[in-house]
């Protein structure tokens, strides 16, 4: 549904007439520019290791994402805990995954 919205947006866009027929031909590849773009950083970090629907996960669920070595890292901090006031320095909670690239590569039944 996004990417039908994405889609009808760049195409409905008023564009001088050499401008626009070059969009239309290359509407395909403009789409999957920009959806690339909406995690850029993260995909420059991780490349090709996750697919598109992974990332998005990562992004909506506000997950920090590390590489060590060929492992990657994903951290989700929680917000301050047993703070009694405002501006007080209080405790969080960490929760780590790691997922090794040994693991990635094999198959299901490996």
């Amino acid at each position: 549904a996004a990417t039908e919205r994405l889609r009808a947006a760049l195409a409905g866009a008023a564009l001088p007439v050499g401008l626009a027929e070059e969009r239309d031909a290359k509407l395909e590849e403009i789409v999957a520019t920009v959806r690339l773009s909406r995690y850029s950083n993260l995909h420059s970090l991780l490349r090709d290791h996750l697919q598109e629907e992974e990332y998005l996960q990562i992004v909506r669920n506000k997950i920090l994402v590390d590489i060590q070595g060929s492992d990657i890292l994903y951290q989700i901090f929680t917000a301050n805990i047993l703070q009694r006031r405002p501006g007080d320095e209080a405790p969080f909670l960490e929760f780590i995954q790691r997922v090794c690239a040994d693991t990635r590569c094999k198959a299901p039944h490996e």
